[in-house]
């Protein structure tokens, strides 16, 4: 009886902070809702504000981590994604994925985004930044791709996935 109890009061937390689409309650401070993906290597962090959405996406990996807006579902050419790494300094922008070459990465001004930094810590990097609502166009869920890699700067890589975002 108090197992469900637990689940179900995690749940009620869950949708009383403004979680959906299988989100939970966020174990990083200063964010809302969570969403572990890719077998539980990256998680996304958000806090919904009244024009904007404060994000933080943390990966398992000293390398790269990207967050992208799909344009077609789990399709990675065509999104608009921020990629953000730490070499010494974070770097940290917003790319146009015209392709899968590293040449046909390159850097846009599609998606605004502002109070953006990179952590790199014990083999976890973590990139911050906060978008305007504009940056989710229509209805939800939004499709959206999760991607990380192993060297700090852009390069190949294998862990990736696509899934829906509901604010």
């Amino acid at each position: 009886m108090l197992k469900t109890f637990v689940i179900i009061a995690g749940i009620c937390a869950a949708v009383a902070n403004g979680c959906e689409g299988g989100a939970t309650a966020s174990t990083l401070a200063d964010y809302d809702c969570m969403l572990t993906l890719l077998g539980g290597a990256y998680t996304l962090y958000y806090t919904k504000g009244n024009d904007s959405v404060s994000m933080a996406a943390e990966a398992s990996t000293p390398g790269w981590v990207g967050l992208a807006w799909a344009a077609t579902k789990d399709m990675m050419i065509g999104a608009d994604s921020v990629i953000g790494f730490f070499d010494g300094a974070a770097s940290i922008d917003v790319y146009a994925l015209d392709g899968k070459a590293v040449s046909l990465i390159v850097p846009t001004t599609n998606i605004e985004i502002s109070d953006a930094s990179v952590e790199e810590a014990g083999g976890v990097t973590t990139i911050m930044f906060t978008v305007p609502f504009s940056a989710f166009s229509g209805e939800g869920p939004y499709n959206m791709l999760a991607a990380y890699g192993e060297m700090d700067m852009l390069s190949y890589h294998g862990n990736r996935g696509g899934f829906e975002l509901t604010l």
